[in-house]
Formats: C-alpha cells, sequence, structure tokens
C-alpha cells in the first residue's frame, strides 16, 4: 500500500514540474503570411514597425508546436519566462522577417514573447534556437521564389490555386496548406502558407493534420509595397508637438 501511495505521489511530482511529460509534440507548423494581403484585408491597414522596414517577401506569423494524434496544437508547457537579450543577436533577421507589422507601429517584442510562451517554451529548445529554427526554416522553404519560378507573381491576377500548391511543393518537398481571405473585388487571395515541420530531423512533411481553410479555386497573389505600411509614430511625434489652449494644459 505504502509503494502505490509513493508511487503516485511521484508521479504527480513529477506531472507538475515537467508538464511536457504529458503534453509532447511531434511537428512543428511554420506559418508565412503574405504581407500584401495583410495590409489589404485589415480595416486597420499594416503599420511600420519601430525597428524599420521589413523584408519584401512572406513573414514568419507562427511556429507552432502540434501533436499529430490529437490534432491539437500543444501550448504552454511550461512557465519560461522570455528574456530578449537571448535573442538579440538575431535582431536584425527577426526584424527582418518575424516582424510585427500590426497597427499601431511597434517593435515586435510583445509578438516574440507571446511566441515563446504558448509555443516556444513547448519545443525542447532553447528561446535562441526556437526563433534560429523559425529564421532557417523560413529561408529554407523560399516560398516567394518556388511561386515566381513558376511565373506566379505578387499582382492582381488570378492564379489557380492548384498550380500554387505544386509550385510550392515541388521546390520544399512536401504539399503546402494555403489559408486564403477576402481580397479586392470580392475575391479570395492568398493570404498564408503552412508548412509541417518533424520535429526530430527538421525536415518538411506532409502535414498530419489539415484544417480546413476557404479558398476557392483561382484566387489574387496582392501586390506588397512599403508604402502600404503606415507609421504611426510618426503621427504620434506630430500630435504630441501640438501646443494646447492654456486652459486644457
Amino acid at each position: 500500500m505504502g509503494l502505490c501511495v509513493s508511487f503516485a505521489f511521484l508521479l504527480a511530482l513529477m506531472l507538475i514540474i515537467s508538464p511536457c511529460l504529458v503534453k509532447s509534440f511531434d511537428y512543428f507548423s511554420l506559418i508565412l503570411m503574405w504581407p500584401g494581403a495583410y495590409c489589404e484585408q485589415t480595416n486597420a491597414g499594416c503599420c511600420l514597425p519601430t525597428t524599420g522596414e521589413p523584408a519584401g517577401d512572406f513573414l514568419i506569423k507562427d511556429l507552432i508546436t502540434y501533436n499529430s494524434t490529437t490534432g491539437d496544437s500543444i501550448t504552454k508547457c511550461q512557465n519560461i519566462n522570455f528574456d530578449y537579450n537571448q535573442i538579440s543577436g538575431l535582431s536584425h533577421d527577426l526584424e527582418t522577417y518575424w516582424a510585427n507589422i500590426k497597427c499601431p507601429s511597434n517593435n515586435g517584442r510583445s509578438n516574440w514573447k507571446s511566441k515563446w510562451k504558448s509555443y516556444g517554451v513547448c519545443s525542447g529548445l532553447s528561446q535562441t534556437d526556437y526563433f534560429k529554427t523559425g529564421l532557417n526554416l523560413l529561408q529554407k522553404a523560399d516560398i516567394a521564389f518556388h511561386l515566381v519560378k513558376k511565373g506566379i507573381h505578387p499582382d492582381y491576377n488570378l492564379y489557380k490555386l492548384a498550380d500554387i500548391k505544386s509550385a510550392i511543393a515541388e521546390g520544399i518537398g512536401a504539399e503546402p496548406l494555403i489559408r486564403c481571405s477576402k481580397g479586392p473585388f470580392n475575391k479570395f487571395q492568398l493570404f498564408e502558407v503552412h508548412i509541417c515541420i518533424d520535429s526530430d530531423d527538421s525536415k518538411i512533411i506532409e502535414c498530419p493534420v489539415k484544417p480546413k481553410f476557404t479558398c476557392t479555386d483561382e484566387i489574387l497573389f496582392h501586390p506588397y509595397r512599403s508604402w502600404m505600411l503606415n507609421d504611426t509614430t510618426k503621427a504620434f511625434e506630430t500630435n504630441s508637438n501640438i501646443r494646447l489652449p492654456i486652459d486644457m494644459e
């Protein structure tokens, strides 16, 4: 009887100390966002990060830890604080390719903190390696290159969804998942590309779980230009220089 009690106590203690023992993941989902679609579809538009202009390319939105058996994302396995100093050496690449163009203008750190606290802590990687993995996978996938290679350019033309998937699949060796959003002329547009990566060898794989996304057979690939990014910091600075009437100061 005493042995059973001791074992039960030990098991409970292990679960408290290491939540990841019951929250295991076996693949990543790398979500890449096309900024042209994001800027066009949001009522607030998009904003220039305070750290400068990001790449005119697909940007990393998420690097999510998934369990293929349950089909669920694995989140918040451990309570490990986010420390920007650990990724400061990656700051240029993060500001360029993992930028947050949500308004108002921001430096991206709250976004990186959220990704780390939600998924990074479940990855089994250090904070530095988690973000470095995302950046390396983005470079490895090189989505824009594979699309342009097949004559699929960001413009207002309609492209077959099947051709977009085929172009990316030929380049990365696995079929991507395409998420669309509503664009101009009430047409669906290319918004996100989801790519799955095995947790053991970082190999791009067919996605074990495939969410249902709504797209049409032909979709837009919306142009992206840097002028689409509103600089809300300048607007704030301008407003802050306005002299208030004496009775309002």
